[in-house]
């Protein structure tokens, strides 16, 4: 789908559900930049509802999703006020989204605010927790079944990225060869790294081509180090402003769904 369709769809959806979409971005293996000619389009967003929405007695729906008939478009967005809570816990699958180059839709100062709030509110041991968690379920349920470049691809950029945070304390790249160029020290690896996404992108979901030794045992060395190291990580505790969320929250609520923000 072209960017010009799916920003189209997008209006659609906000006509559909009595929404504004404030962001909107592809979060999926376009944004990693490693998708390949049968993957599917992983679009991501953050919206506001109604004022009255949020002044419902009973529990409202706090998410949109959709999903093509033949799952070539995943849609699924999140409203501010979910996000903003997400986002006080640390939420690296959100902090993915803010971190898209792939931008469809965007609010004007939107994005500047989020990673304001992202900044204030990240936690990087709780940061470090997902990603390496995310490599450990790879591991441990898929590769039974046989290694796949994109399972694989998963687990490494898990730990790629837990090498970034302990590193800078902040989100690591979306993009993987962004982030094996940042973390990667050895040449070899590099070189290795960056050879397994370009065959993802010319090959299909479910590759079966070997992954080169060497960076196998690199990536289990990282999940062994991590394995020691989380539960010794001491991260200060982030000191948020829960205010100036809630003061964002209801100027983004107060305005009217047609026109622009």
């Amino acid at each position: 789908m072209t960017i010009e369709m799916i920003t189209a769809f997008l209006h659609e959806m906000e006509e559909k559900h009595r929404i504004k979409i404030l962001y909107a971005v592809d979060s999926g293996s376009l944004s990693f930049g490693y998708a390949s000619p049968e993957s599917d389009t992983d679009v991501r967003f953050i919206y506001v509802n109604r004022p009255e929405y949020y002044f419902s007695l009973t529990p409202k729906a706090d998410t949109v999703n959709f999903i093509s008939e033949d799952h070539t478009l995943d849609v699924e967005g999140f409203d501010l006020k979910k996000a903003l809570a997400l986002m006080m816990k640390t939420n690296p699958i959100e902090s993915d989204w803010l971190h898209s180059d792939l931008v469809y839709i965007e609010a004007p100062g939107f994005k500047e605010k989020m990673l304001e709030f992202e900044r204030m509110y990240y936690n990087p041991k709780h940061a470090m927790y997902h990603f390496h968690s995310i490599s450990v379920k790879h591991n441990d349920r898929y590769f039974k079944e046989g290694i796949t470049l994109k399972r694989f691809i998963y687990f490494m950029r898990g730990l790629l990225a837990c090498v970034w945070i302990e590193r800078h304390g902040c989100h690591p790249p979306v993009n993987m060869d962004e982030l094996i160029d940042a973390v990667v020290e050895d040449a070899d690896m590099r070189e290795s790294a960056h050879r397994l996404l370009a065959t993802k992108r010319l090959g299909r979901a479910h590759n079966n081509d070997p992954v080169d030794d060497c960076l196998v045992e690199y990536t289990k060395g990282l999940r062994e180090y991590y394995e020691k190291f989380l539960p010794e990580f001491k991260a200060n505790k982030p000191v948020g402003d829960e205010a100036a969320l809630v003061k964002f929250l209801m100027e983004m609520i107060g305005f009217p769904l047609k026109g622009t923000l």
